[in-house]
């Protein structure tokens, strides 16, 4: 559990911000008025909260890669949120399987025998 709570762990908001940044800079980006841009960064953060780092990574990496058809269309915050859920799932899975083993041990219950 130790060891998915340390994978599993949110990235920070500056993070997310800077990650966004980046991928959106292979864009073309109006320069339009800081305050649109901040409202911008917020949405784009309040969608990625709750992911780690490297699972927003990893879908940042396929979004702009061959294997996303439309890596050539700017994303937008929920197309990245979608893969990184994805990318992420592994960790619920394992904690579900942990906390099972945690309560029953080898000891399963008699209906999954």
């Amino acid at each position: 559990m130790a060891a998915l709570e340390q994978i599993g762990t949110p990235a920070n908001k500056k993070w997310i911000a800077q990650r966004v940044a980046v991928l959106l800079a292979h864009y073309f980006i109006v320069d339009g008025h800081p305050a649109v841009m901040e409202a911008v960064a917020a949405d784009w953060i309040r969608e990625l909260e709750g992911y780690p780092e490297w699972a927003i990574e990893a879908a940042c990496e396929w979004w702009l890669s061959r294997y996303n058809p439309k890596c050539h269309q700017k994303p937008l915050p929920g197309a990245i949120s979608s893969r990184a859920h994805i990318d992420s799932a592994m960790i619920s899975a394992a904690k579900s399987l942990c906390q099972f083993f945690e309560r029953y041990g080898n000891n399963p219950p008699a209906f999954l025998r």
